[in-house]
């Protein structure tokens, strides 16, 4: 009985964290919904990073012949979301009017095609915005473009590959079968969110398929799959690069729990996918890309400052109920809308850098529960660490949650896989 009201716990918080983000505003006044917010999105990776002795993990064991009815149930349940997508995208063709996202990745896409720098002002709008979408962002536009259909498939296809890899891979030992297909939809009542209450997110911006690499690489780190940790890996840094300052925290568990050998792999490796897709082909042409696009970020984030504390405005981004702009804009005061952002970029990085030590300082006291549980206090510090991000951010657009979404499903699957041992 307690494990089954653990089990539902979890469940409540991880469905009040989706209303939260995309019904919350309805019921709740914008700035009390981001505190519960990030209040509710937090409390599963702070729960696994309490280790228990009474504890143990039941783990997710490869495909096997009796999990067909869950493997069909998932993909059909996929494809049954696909009809409401199209319906949308039909009803919201392209170009878009309310974002210029997926009109930037369209023009980075052509220039490489055409050979030419996909990172470079785009001229065809009088603001001439700096494109700061990593390629495998924009690449999968690609998809559309072969195949002659709205590009917007791209993402969604790369979700199926992803999520039917998943349900072909995934099973839970010693979980129940409601269990199994809460877990298996959990992650597409995401998607069907999106597409009810946020269509924007599948119409305006090209977000699905950096969720489909974050829930990759979640999945990964739920079954230690190194093949899948990586390739999530590069997924989620060569297109929303949001967890890289979670890096180091993973990089020294890999060490201490596999030795120099499997960290060698990642660096290698990795070093190598970073080569390949993104420095060789873009950053060695024009080494000042970082440099830039971090500016052209933070003049949006300056633009959001302005109208919150000069033009008494209340940008859309805040009444979206999943910004913390307005609370920082009371804290830090007296200074230009310029020095503002500088100052708060600052406390993000301090954050960040709080984050890393706190990690340390915990695998110092739990070593061997973190050794045994890498899973655990991976994904609760990857979770913790991109709340954090986003809460010290000048700028935070609703789509940029598809990042932490599927590492919070990814918390609530490890948080229900611990069971109490009965002795």
């Amino acid at each position: 009985m307690k494990q089954k009201l653990q089990i539902a716990t979890f469940l409540i918080i991880f469905i009040a964290y989706l209303f939260l983000l995309y019904r919350g505003v309805s019921f709740i006044q914008y700035n009390n919904n981001a505190i519960l917010l990030f209040i509710v999105s937090i409390l599963i990776p702070i729960y696994l990073l309490l280790p228990q002795a009474d504890i143990q993990q039941r783990s997710c064991i490869p495909f096997r012949s009796n999990t067909v009815p869950y493997i069909m149930l998932g993909l059909i349940a996929f494809l049954l979301l696909m009809p409401g997508v199209a319906v949308s995208l039909h009803s919201n063709p392209l170009p878009t009017k309310n974002s210029d996202v997926i009109l930037q990745m369209q023009v980075q896409f052509e220039r490489f095609i055409k050979g030419e720098q996909p990172y470079a002002p785009v001229t065809e709008f009088i603001w001439n915005p700096f494109p700061v979408y990593m390629p495998l962002q924009w690449l999968p536009i690609g998809f559309g473009k072969y195949f002659n259909v709205d590009i917007r498939w791209g993402g969604l296809f790369i979700l199926f590959i992803c999520y039917a890899y998943f349900m072909l891979d995934f099973k839970l030992k010693n979980f129940s079968r409601l269990e199994i297909i809460l877990i298996s939809l959990t992650p597409l009542a995401f998607i069907w969110l999106s597409n009810e209450y946020r269509n924007e997110e599948i119409n305006s911006v090209f977000d699905v398929c950096v969720y489909a690499y974050y829930f990759l690489l979640g999945y990964g780190l739920l079954t230690m799959n190194h093949k899948v940790i990586f390739i999530g890996l590069v997924g989620a840094m060569m297109s929303r690069y949001t967890a890289i300052f979670w890096l180091p925290i993973f990089l020294f568990v890999i060490y201490q729990k596999y030795g120099k050998q499997k960290l060698y792999q990642y660096l290698i490796f990795g070093s190598t996918a970073l080569l390949v897709i993104f420095i060789l082909p873009f950053l060695v042409r024009d080494p000042d890309i970082l440099t830039k696009g971090l500016a052209y970020h933070n003049a949006c984030g300056i633009l959001e400052w302005e109208r919150l504390t000069q033009k008494n405005e209340i940008p859309f981004t805040v009444t979206m109920g999943a910004s913390y702009i307005q609370f920082w804009a009371k804290v830090i005061t007296g200074l230009t809308p310029t020095e503002s952002v500088t100052i708060l970029r600052l406390i993000q990085l301090l954050f960040m850098a709080i984050i890393n030590l706190a990690a340390y300082l915990y695998y110092k006291k739990h070593t061997n529960y973190v050794l045994a549980n890498p899973t655990n206090f991976l994904l609760s510090f990857m979770a913790i660490e991109m709340l954090f991000f986003y809460g010290t951010s000048a700028l935070v657009v609703q789509h940029y949650w598809f990042t932490v979404t599927p590492i919070l499903w990814a918390c609530m699957v490890a948080a229900m896989s611990r069971q109490t041992v009965m002795h």
